[in-house]
């Protein structure tokens, strides 16, 4: 996939729905480049009403589309999103 591709697929993503929209507002104003983000990070990004469900099938339309890799938390670790290099 080339750049051109890319960033067409996070357009398309972003105008899906809201919870994308705020999920990509928000990793593009960060100053700091992080790895992975917390679903509980996101969920507060969204905002408090936001169901875990919904921050969850967001992150996962991201998966199918190359942007990263969806990790379920076990033993302790927190289900995150660890996003793919640029």
């Amino acid at each position: 996939m080339n750049v051109l591709d890319t960033v067409r697929n996070i357009i398309l993503v972003g105008a899906s729905s809201p919870t994308a929209a705020a999920i990509l507002n928000h990793v593009a104003s960060r100053k700091r480049r992080r790895k992975a983000e917390t679903v509980r990070r996101l969920m507060q990004v969204c905002g408090n009403n936001t169901p875990r469900g919904t921050v969850v099938a967001v992150l996962l339309q991201f998966e199918s589309n190359g942007f990263g890799k969806v990790i379920v938390g076990r033993r302790g670790h927190e289900s995150r999103f660890e996003w793919a290099e640029v």
